[in-house]
């Protein structure tokens, strides 16, 4: 029963505006407490499945500090307010970590109410003043009001507050798996991931146009399969990490490196591939999955930082000071090694005459000592053009472009 605002304000009372009538009838009330808890105890788990891991002496518990902020509200002559309702705080606390929903909550709540509710009404009926009876009616329903919303207040935060909790210890065990500390019952049980399957490590990187607890969903499912789920977490910098059991897709515009297929307690051997795959392939410029299939003999390049600089100081010194023509030279230099050495098809990946091509090659050939015919030069050639440059190289020198 809800009364207008100017009804409501009219009905406003203290416990000093109570009648004589009032006070027996709210100690009637409470002289039944006992009585009326044990009744809704037995509704509650006859109707709702949820509450059979409560123990009825918690939920006995529970419904007494119900009834008693009912009993109290009608002495005080007024509902508290969402934020006093600290037993619906607990309440709703005790049954979240029971596993009963916020809903279930909710009904247990008013169908204790109810209970009492209805009994106010029959003690009531022929002892109080309609106005007093509709005073006491609506402090109660107030209250009831007032607890859902304390309730709802309280699930809503403890399911962030887990929400947070899970995730960081989902982040603690999976970084303790790539580091190669994993154990069946913590990282385990942690990550219910499968031990007897084959994972494999990635690192991912993020743009930030893209979501990225969507982006970490979308892995974990692609990365899944039947026997073997996939484990992503998000890391410091908004990227995403973790270990999937087959290829992931990559979301459209993510960079994602990923390292072989290994035994569990191999991981820091595929994470460690993973890593180096994907600061190569954002070197590059590349996007989607890269690994040792995609990257291939660029990965054991990149990390040969003394032979990189022996081809750069042979490939480039030399025409460093050649301004626009040098560019011209690599540009076609470069695109006769990406055409298998012809220089028909050079000529026309470039738009230029096959004579053009042929002098360039032998310009280049005579400033740099190069030879076509030469297989190490050929593939040290494809080396400067491959990898980017690393920290302390040639400068002004972007080869891998």
């Amino acid at each position: 029963m809800t009364l207008p605002p100017d009804a409501r304000s009219d009905c406003a009372v203290t416990m000093h505006d109570l009648s004589e009538e009032m006070h027996k009838v709210i100690t009637r009330l409470e002289n039944s407490l006992e009585e009326l808890i044990e009744i809704t105890c037995r509704d509650i788990f006859a109707a709702l499945d949820s509450y059979e891991d409560v123990s009825a002496e918690a939920l006995q518990q529970s419904i007494r500090r119900n009834m008693n902020m009912a009993v109290t509200s009608l002495r005080a002559g007024q509902a508290p307010t969402p934020a006093e309702l600290d037993p619906a705080a607990t309440t709703t606390t005790e049954r979240f970590h029971s596993g009963v929903s916020i809903d279930q909550v909710i009904i247990a709540f008013r169908m204790s109410f109810s209970l009492i509710h209805s009994r106010f009404i029959d003690f009531s009926f022929e002892r109080l003043a309609a106005p007093e009876l509709i005073r006491g009616s609506q402090i109660l329903t107030d209250v009831s009001d007032a607890f859902t919303v304390r309730a709802v207040q309280t699930f809503h935060q403890l399911v962030v507050e887990s929400a947070v909790a899970d995730a960081a210890r989902r982040s603690t065990a999976l970084r303790n798996v790539l580091a190669g500390d994993f154990t069946p019952g913590a990282e385990g049980l942690a990550l219910q991931i499968n031990p007897l399957e084959p994972y494999a490590a990635i690192r991912v990187s993020v743009p930030g146009n893209l979501n990225a607890e969507q982006v970490r969903r979308q892995l974990e499912e692609s990365g899944s399969t039947r026997t073997a789920p996939a484990v992503i977490v998000i890391g410091d910098d908004n990227d995403c990490l973790g270990i999937v059991a087959r290829r992931p897709h990559a979301p459209e515009g993510t960079v994602l490196g990923i390292g072989p297929f290994v035994d569990i307690y191999e991981m820091p051997v595929s994470d460690r591939v993973a890593t180096q795959s994907l600061d190569l392939a954002v070197k590059m410029g590349r996007t989607g999955v890269q690994g040792i299939v995609e990257l291939n003999w660029r990965l054991a390049a990149a990390q040969a930082g003394g032979v990189d600089r022996l081809f750069r100081r042979r490939f480039l010194e030399p025409i460093e000071d050649l301004g626009d023509f040098a560019e011209d030279l690599l540009g076609t230099v470069r695109a006769y090694v990406h055409c298998g050495g012809s220089v028909a098809r050079t000529a026309e990946s470039q738009h230029i005459h096959v004579n053009t091509v042929r002098y360039r090659i032998s310009r280049f050939e005579e400033l740099t000592g190069f030879d076509r015919d030469n297989i190490d030069d050929l593939i040290g050639l494809a080396w400067v053009f491959e990898i980017p440059e690393p920290a302390g190289g040639t400068e002004g020198w972007t080869a891998a472009g």
